[in-house]
């Protein structure tokens, strides 16, 4: 069992960010007293700071026949539901973007879609298959619309929240293995960051091989 922990990645200053590229409806709060979110009170450096934080690393779900599903996190049940009904077990995932300088930060989005979330999760398994993500691809974008430009103001936090599932509707949406929870601005300039965890599964009584929902 591993210890559980809060990972909290890409510490960065505006000067060290270059813009990358780029649903859920996510929590929304312009800044909040109370985040949730974790930033580093050591190296306290004004800036743009991208984080994100998962409740825990080891993620177990168990299917014991005739009995209630559980999600395990680090070795402790943090969810229960009936086998084959259409609860849903998973864990709830944060990102913050905090702009800790004096100025305001102008965004661009390519459609009020992405303008609306801002910000975009997604969950990739060993080999970067794209297994479930928070928002859909726009394909109809006209190739001459303006931008959407959001602001985010001095001093001031964009905190999105999201439900990862692992187990939905009967199936598992995430078998066993090691998974890339990213979470990334949709926007220009983009910021983002990443964090590992694992799913283990455990089933008996008679043994049921999990079912996937499809992608």
């Amino acid at each position: 069992m591993k210890t559980p922990l809060i990972p909290v990645l890409l510490w960065l200053t505006a000067a060290a960010l270059a813009p990358l590229s780029s649903q859920a409806q996510p929590f929304i709060s312009p800044n909040p007293p109370n985040s949730g979110a974790y930033i580093p009170t050591t190296t306290r450096v004004p800036g743009i700071v991208n984080s994100l934080t998962l409740p825990g690393y080891d993620f177990e779900l168990m299917e014991i026949s005739g009995q209630p599903v559980l999600l395990r996190m680090d070795g402790q049940t943090i969810g229960t539901a009936k086998s084959g009904n259409a609860g849903s077990l998973g864990f709830t995932a944060e990102f913050a973007l905090a702009n800790q300088t004096t100025v305001p930060r102008t965004f661009q989005f390519a459609a009020n879609y992405y303008a609306n979330l801002r910000v975009g999760f997604r969950v990739l398994d060993a080999n970067d298959n794209i297994v479930w993500q928070s928002y859909q691809i726009l394909v109809d974008i006209p190739p001459f619309a303006p931008p959407v430009t959001v602001t985010l103001g001095k001093n001031a936090t964009w905190n999105y929240r999201v439900f990862v599932p692992i187990y939905q509707q009967g199936a598992f949406v995430l078998g066993p293995g090691t998974y890339r929870l990213e979470a990334e601005v949709l926007g220009s300039p983009a910021y983002s960051v990443r964090s590992e965890f694992t799913v283990g599964v455990l089933v008996g009584g008679p043994i049921i091989k999990p079912t996937l929902l499809p992608n």
